[in-house]
């Protein structure tokens, strides 16, 4: 049976995420709440239009998810004087401690998933995916053409007479 890379990465992430929230299930998340608390963690106090970017949610999905959160104690969202329809989004006591309690969860469920892959494996799977995730149309190098690169640099080569050593 030949699997595509469509199927491979949509497969692998259906298993991660049942394992993952199998494990939340006890802490009471509901779906869109862990990786909200998990871009936080590192963006406390971000702008609500930058947390859906960043957790690739569209913004009336995230409005609702925050609302949620926020009558669970998680988080507060507030304005700032000079910019009332902006809203800033940042984490409770509450909200940190289910964070500390989700790393602790994602880290195990990492090293479920990668058990018997050498720590080099892990790297290269690693690079892989945030090749994947910068180059693909909406990441970060999405616009650049890599192949048209590769040629021109294979062209520099042939025209100084430097063969290709790949």
């Amino acid at each position: 049976m030949e699997f595509s890379t469509h199927y491979l990465l949509m497969a692998d992430h259906a298993m991660l995420q049942k394992l993952v929230m199998s494990r939340i299930k006890p802490l009471g998340l509901t779906t869109g709440q862990p990786k909200v608390l998990d871009f936080l963690q590192d963006h406390d106090g971000a702008m609500q239009k930058d947390i859906a970017k960043g957790c690739h949610i569209e913004p009336s999905s995230l409005s609702t998810i925050l609302g949620g959160m926020e009558r669970a104690g998680l988080l507060e969202r507030s304005t700032r004087d000079e910019n009332r329809r902006t809203v800033y989004v940042r984490l409770t006591d509450l909200g940190r401690e289910q964070c500390r309690r989700l790393n602790a969860i994602f880290a195990a469920a990492e090293e479920e998933a990668l058990r018997g892959f050498s720590e080099y494996r892990q790297m290269v799977f690693g690079a892989m995916l945030v090749i994947l995730m910068l180059v693909r149309p909406e990441g970060l190098f999405g616009s650049v053409n890599f192949k048209y690169i590769g040629q021109r640099l294979s062209l520099k080569k042939s025209k100084r007479g430097g063969g290709s050593h790949v």
